[in-house]
């Protein structure tokens, strides 16, 4: 199984690829939740404008999986390494923020030593 992750902007055309048969040979939404709205283009509209209230470029994630040509895999093992990949990234990602909170905190208390 071939996995590719991405943090990425541009929710629009993100949700309008996803859901496009002719660029995907299979199609499917497994969840949406923590939205108002229970259609994927509104809900990325939802998180674009949210995202704009911030300095955030790449507030959404992406993932596909690609199966090899030669393999029939099971919908639930494609889904359980999926999620692993991302509570993978999600890991990885809330290390990065808390190390860059470190470095500015380290910064602060180096200007107020002076």
């Amino acid at each position: 199984m071939i996995l590719k992750a991405k943090e990425r902007g541009n929710a629009p055309q993100l949700a309008k690829y996803l859901m496009s048969m002719r660029d995907n040979e299979h199609v499917e939404l497994h969840e949406l939740r923590g939205f108002v709205s229970d259609d994927l283009a509104d809900a990325f509209q939802e998180a674009e404008a949210i995202s704009k209230g911030t300095k955030c470029q790449n507030h959404l994630f992406s993932m596909s999986l690609n199966p090899p040509e030669n393999q029939n895999v099971k919908r639930a093992q494609s889904n359980e390494q999926a999620k692993s990949k991302m509570r993978r990234r999600e890991r990885q990602s809330a290390d990065r923020q808390r190390q860059r909170e470190r470095t500015r905190s380290r910064g602060d208390d180096l200007g107020r030593e002076r």
